[in-house]
């Protein structure tokens, strides 16, 4: 299984466990001209924009790693397009999670609001 396949399955798997606690998947993958979310969903009056990391051996203290300065200035201008696109969610919280998952699909951490 290559890289690309590995990271549909983990985005599947925590599409998956979402939806177990409660969320509502709104959207995958989506993708501007600066980037992609992996997931984006809903509960309650928050919206979620998920970034899925399927990984083996990394610490999860090392996550931090994910959210670059680059990596949250993308993901803050695709939340504002996906927003500015979706008026219905006009009401809700934005928040930014990360969910890491190992290569066997098992959740390692969900890790919520890591961009404030």
């Amino acid at each position: 299984m290559n890289t690309v396949d590995k990271g549909r399955l983990g985005e599947e798997q925590a599409a998956e466990h979402l939806r177990s606690i409660g969320y509502i998947i709104v959207e995958k993958n989506f993708r501007t001209r600066w980037g992609e979310v992996d997931i984006i969903s809903t509960r309650e009056n928050v919206i979620a924009f998920i970034e899925v990391k399927t990984w083996r051996g990394i610490d999860p203290l090392e996550l931090h790693r994910v959210f670059t300065t680059a990596k949250r200035r993308r993901m803050t201008l695709c939340a504002q397009m996906f927003m500015d696109r979706h008026k219905e969610f006009s009401g809700y919280m934005i928040r930014f999670d990360l969910m890491y998952l190992r290569p066997d699909g098992s959740l390692v951490g969900f890790y919520e609001n890591v961009l404030t």
